[in-house]
């Protein structure tokens, strides 16, 4: 039936409770992969908590608005806040306004540390993950991302050089018809420029060096090395299904393993497929099949495990795992 939003009567039997994560994931959530979703959807749930009511688009425009306003000591007569992904055109906002927003935010704001740690971090994470990835600029800044076709726009944190934490907010637009990539460049320079102020004393630069790495710092995350695992298995996955090509067979990659559902009548044409790559891809094969219908030799290394014979499942079914 049709979901309707209100009040529950006073002794209404409570069939079941949804508790979401912390708002401190939410924020993550939400902007490191700049989620559009999740950002209307606490926009409009942000609305509600406010005004004691469900509200609808138009209606939540003043309520957020009022609300930082009288929050916050921000002049925002002059802005517009249509909804909470930034997508409408119709959002208003200046540098100057955003500014401010940020700084109470560093200094007031009750979630400060939660919030800056939702960041996207410079070529760490997030929208930012393969911007700013020098040695002098990854980690140190924390900013989110705006982009539209003609429009790029990057507000954060930055921490310089010289031991400052920079409050920034640089918006791109008015480029009708044109792609937001070109705007980055120049997002980019601006943002590492900044970053490079250094203390004006050889001395102070010699105890004050807020960019100085620890050894650790300069290894792979496990982010990172989790990036590049996924990236190969889609290299492989791609190879397999270009090896597979016109073959009546079904390729699904899930987490750690490619699996290949075999029902063809030549039950070494899937076989002879996986040898072609095995000598540009290390990676092993699990059989699962009534009768061993291959004979293994070279590479990549089979292993056969014999199905039952009451099962009715597909006639063959090849699992490709990672070679060790």
């Amino acid at each position: 039936g049709q979901v309707l939003l209100g009040r529950a009567p006073a002794g209404t039997l409570l069939i079941a409770t949804r508790y979401s994560k912390p708002i401190s994931q939410l924020m993550a959530d939400t902007l490191k992969p700049s989620d559009n979703l999740y950002a209307d959807s606490l926009y409009l749930h942000a609305a509600a908590k406010i005004k004691g009511s469900p509200v609808d688009w138009k209606q939540a425009q003043p309520v957020i608005k009022n609300f930082l306003q009288q929050q916050t000591g921000i002049d925002l007569k002059d802005s517009n806040f249509t909804d909470g992904s930034g997508l409408s055109r119709y959002n208003l906002v200046t540098p100057a306004q955003t500014m401010a927003l940020l700084k109470f935010l560093y200094q007031r704001f009750p979630l400060s540390y939660e919030y800056i740690a939702a960041l996207p971090i410079s070529g760490r994470d997030g929208t930012l993950q393969k911007r700013f990835k020098t040695p002098n600029q990854q980690g140190f800044v924390r900013a989110k991302t705006g982009t539209m076709t003609g429009m790029n726009s990057l507000s954060g944190y930055l921490y310089t050089a010289n031991g400052h934490t920079l409050a920034f907010a640089m918006y791109i637009n008015r480029l009708p018809g044109k792609p937001a990539g070109p705007g980055r460049p120049l997002l980019d320079a601006l943002c590492t420029y900044f970053l490079q102020q250094s203390p004006t004393s050889s001395r102070l630069a010699r105890v004050l060096s807020p960019h100085s790495r620890i050894k650790f710092q300069f290894n792979p995350t496990q982010i990172e090395l989790q990036r590049v695992h996924q990236a190969k298995w889609r290299r492989l996955e791609t190879a397999v299904r270009q090896v597979l090509r016109g073959q009546d067979v079904n390729v699904v990659y899930r987490g750690n393993e490619l699996i290949v559902t075999d029902n063809q009548s030549n039950a070494n044409s899937v076989w002879k497929a996986l040898q072609s790559i095995g000598k540009k891809y290390s990676f092993a094969v699990a059989l699962s099949s009534k009768v061993m219908p291959v004979t293994p030799s070279g590479k990549p290394l089979l292993l056969w495990v014999q199905a039952p014979l009451s099962e009715n499942k597909a006639e063959r079914t090849w699992i490709i795992r990672e070679a060790v």
